[in-house]
């Protein structure tokens, strides 16, 4: 199955992969923090015209990274499940979440990560697999040994070509080769990274093949070996699809977008400079230094730094003193790392704006943003996407219909408090007719009164029984008697 190539073969990778590959990097390092950066030394911190090494490893470990990138993220992803994503699918699935890619990682966990590679690096892949089995297996036979499909997270730096094509009158993936490292056993304690190459396509027929590749050097000469080939089949069946599924930003297709946090990132790295630039000012300012000027030593004269001794100098105009930074300081150096770090949490807020109403003071829009129309919510939507249609693949490979699987993140990114005087307000509405229990209950919903798995039927059914409970009381009864001097009295009967 060898096959020589005078080219790159299964390494080509896509222009558009080689045009974004540093972006995604310097996006990875940024987020590792600061010992990725001082890894990677002249990349991000530049060596002086004839800087000894010494001096140069010096500057570095003076260096500290401000990660707004990290926080970033971080804070992101903290709003993406603020509120716990709602998962509609049949029993049989919905018991395999619980462990999505057959490793532990349950799938809001798993949701999570793939969040973060997409804000990250904008953009992440979804692949569903499921083990390689004999074609006379049933489904019974398959839960019975617990062979299920899973799911993998394939980042943007794996994926390094693809194409696509119409099929069945459909523009869809018909090529992604996957760049992947291998564990090959050396003896029975080490191992050995070996790069592989794993390229899912559809075939001349238009079925799904999945084919390894081991690229060989003989010779000064590069050989890919094709080292195995198989067709997935989904309950029995051939595919007419590979089951990637690709995340952007703002979409669910193989074209790639710019990092959409690119800009906080270069600022992170202008900010590592600056502070680099600043402690190292400090580290020499704050050593100090004697100069003496003036007066010329003899052969063997030393002068004495300290208490206890005097200096005396014959010449009168001879003058000694402490060199020190001048009365400005480094407060240019100080007053660019404010700004960047302004600028910074604009991009991070920006983040999340979306069109503000003019009678909103500036508080008001910062805590009351609409969160359908901020970048934040598309992002929300694309992963809400891309989970629905791969667990639709997943549920149909574990034998259940995928008509009604869906997969939903929370858009709602700030909690708006309900407070009495809406109540007020809601209660007088309903009572005038304007407004139904639903609406009513929705909106109390969409402020989290309610938990989200809690329905209107649910809801009016709990405050049926709870009427039930109410013990009924018994009409009062009142007798009526005459007493002996001819007076009426009225005594209440229990």
């Amino acid at each position: 199955m060898a096959q020589s190539q005078k080219n790159k073969g299964v390494r080509t990778q896509h222009p558009s992969y080689v045009e974004m590959l540093g972006q995604w990097e310097k996006c990875r390092d940024v987020f590792a923090g600061t010992e990725e950066l001082r890894e990677h030394t002249t990349k991000y911190l530049p060596r002086l015209t004839d800087e000894p090494e010494t001096a140069y490893m010096a500057r570095i470990g003076r260096g500290v990274l401000y990660n707004a990138l990290f926080r970033t993220v971080s804070g992101f992803i903290g709003m993406l499940f603020r509120i716990s994503p709602v998962l509609n699918a049949p029993p049989n699935t919905e018991s395999m979440t619980d462990d999505v890619t057959l490793t532990g990682i349950p799938l809001t966990v798993f949701a999570q990560g793939l969040a973060e590679e997409c804000l990250v690096v904008g953009r992440a892949g979804v692949l569903v697999n499921y083990p390689v089995t004999s074609d006379s297996m049933t489904i019974a036979d398959a839960q019975a040994l617990n062979v299920r499909p899973y799911m993998s997270v394939i980042k943007a730096e794996q994926m390094i070509n693809w194409r696509q094509r119409r099929v069945n009158n459909k523009y869809q993936l018909s090529m992604v080769t996957i760049q992947e490292e291998h564990s090959v056993p050396i003896d029975e304690f080490e191992d050995k990274e070996v790069t592989r190459y794993r390229v899912l396509d559809l075939d001349e027929n238009d079925v799904y093949r999945v084919r390894i590749f081991e690229v060989q050097e003989k010779n000064r000469q590069s050989t890919d070996v094709e080292l195995e080939r198989f067709y997935p089949t989904m309950n029995g069946a051939m595919m007419n699809y590979i089951p990637l599924y690709i995340i952007g930003p703002d979409d669910i297709t193989p074209d790639i977008d710019t990092p959409m946090l690119i800009d906080l990132a270069d600022l992170c790295v202008s900010h590592y400079q600056a502070y680099n630039d600043l402690a190292t000012g400090n580290h020499w300012s704050a050593l100090p230094v004697l100069y003496i000027t003036g007066h010329e030593l003899q052969q063997g004269e030393s002068v004495h730094i300290g208490g206890g001794k005097a200096l005396i100098f014959p010449n009168p105009a001879a003058k000694v003193g402490i060199a020190e930074v001048g009365t400005g300081g480094f407060s240019s150096l100080e007053n660019q790392l404010n700004r960047l770090e302004q600028q910074m949490v604009s991009i991070g807020s920006r983040m999340l704006e979306g069109q503000k109403f003019q009678a909103e003071s500036a508080q008001t829009a910062g805590i009351y943003r609409s969160g359908e129309n901020s970048v934040l919510s598309a992002i929300s939507i694309s992963l809400s996407t891309c989970l629905t249609v791969a667990l639709k693949v997943f549920a149909e490979w574990a034998g259940d219909s995928p008509e009604d699987v869906r997969f939903t993140l929370n858009k709602e990114f700030f909690r708006e408090p309900v407070t009495s005087d809406m109540i007020t307000a809601l209660v007088s509405s309903m009572q005038g007719g304007m407004v139904s229990r639903e609406a009513i209950f929705s909106y109390l919903k969409k402020s989290e009164f309610y938990d989200p798995h809690i329905t209107f039927e649910s809801e009016q059914g709990s405050l049926e029984e709870d009427k039930a409970k109410i013990p009924k009381q018994q009409p009062a009864v009142t007798k009526i008697q005459r007493m002996p001097d001819g007076s009426m009295q009225a005594t209440k009967v229990a």
